[in-house]
């Protein structure tokens, strides 16, 4: 799903407080303010796009429509926390691996750049 709620939370919270060098694996990558494609073609983890209007696949998915509130607070104070309190070199957080996409791209805070070429045919 496009956004996390306090029982999911928490628990990343608990593992990445043990202090142990972590990768993250999730499903719909995060959105990252000032480092993700701002006009990317999905709604991610933390997109303000979340919501009603910005809903455009779930009749396709067979699911009920993103609520109308939008995204919720909650959901984008974790992905600044996750950020700002967990990520390298602060913070036990190595990575994020997340697919959803279905396309070869690496967002590293402070810039981002798509995979180079000639790693793009070992990925696919």
């Amino acid at each position: 799903p496009n956004e996390l709620d306090s029982e999911q939370a928490e628990f990343i919270w608990s593992q990445l407080s043990r202090g142990i060098p972590t990768v993250l694996t999730v499903h719909v990558p995060f959105m990252l303010r000032g480092v993700s494609p701002r006009k990317h073609k999905f709604v991610l983890c933390g997109d303000e796009r979340y919501g009603f209007d910005g809903d455009t696949s779930w009749q396709v998915e067979r699911r009920e429509r993103w609520p109308r509130s939008g995204l919720p607070p909650a959901t984008q104070k974790f992905v600044e926390d996750l950020l700002n309190h967990f990520a390298a070199p602060n913070g036990p957080l190595l990575a994020v691996l997340a697919g959803h996409e279905h396309t070869p791209r690496a967002d590293v805070v402070g810039s981002t750049f798509r995979t180079p070429p000639c790693l793009e045919k070992q990925l696919n």
